[in-house]
């Protein structure tokens, strides 16, 4: 299964993130359209206030669970919705991922670990907005939010997890600003971006 984390305030941006347009498609289309061939059913992660927002309109949506927000909300409401199967979850703001950044953690998926990851360099640590989580890694989400927790990052850094060197970082950088949205419209739709 899939799901795309757009629960974001995106306050830094100013609007909502998934109405982003890059090379005239939505941002929020792209990153189904890119999830598409490797799940058989792709869901998209909103906050409760972003119900009826037509953006997304046509999407099957996970409403975050009370009390939780940002993306471990996402991944807590995607095993809410289907505990028994791993998760490839995207962020909706990373126009820099394509198809061969989802095939890297297909590949390298371990089922006997809570996750696959890419270690990202600017963290020190796994990316939590990129990565393949299993069955295995929601009794661990529950006792971290049970324990009053909130960090994807900081609960993947501690987990059993398989982490993976992406043969290009600049696919794990998502954009927040208006500065960064306007840097990667260059770079992503220019002809000269190269794979």
């Amino acid at each position: 299964m899939g799901v795309i984390l757009a629960g974001g305030y995106s306050s830094r941006m100013g609007k909502d993130k998934a109405q982003l347009s890059m090379c005239g498609t939505a941002e929020l289309s792209r990153a189904a359209e890119l999830l598409k061939p490797y799940c058989r059913q792709v869901l998209v992660s909103v906050r409760p206030d972003q119900i009826g927002d037509p953006l997304y309109r046509g999407y099957q949506l996970l409403i975050d669970p009370p009390g939780l927000a940002g993306p471990i909300a996402g991944i807590a409401a995607a095993f809410d919705h289907d505990p028994t199967t791993a998760w490839l979850a995207m962020a909706v703001d990373m126009p820099y991922v394509e198809q061969a950044e989802l095939e890297e953690l297909l590949e390298n998926r371990r089922p006997d670990r809570a996750a696959c990851c890419f270690y990202n360099p600017s963290l020190d640590g796994p990316e939590p907005l990129l990565s393949l989580f299993e069955p295995e890694f929601r009794p661990r989400l529950d006792r971290f939010v049970s324990d009053g927790r909130r960090s994807l990052y900081r609960l993947l850094k501690d987990a059993p997890i398989g982490l993976i060197t992406p043969r290009r970082e600049s696919a794990l950088f998502s954009i927040n600003t208006p500065e960064e949205y306007q840097n990667a419209q260059e770079a992503v739709c220019d002809d000269s971006y190269s794979t």
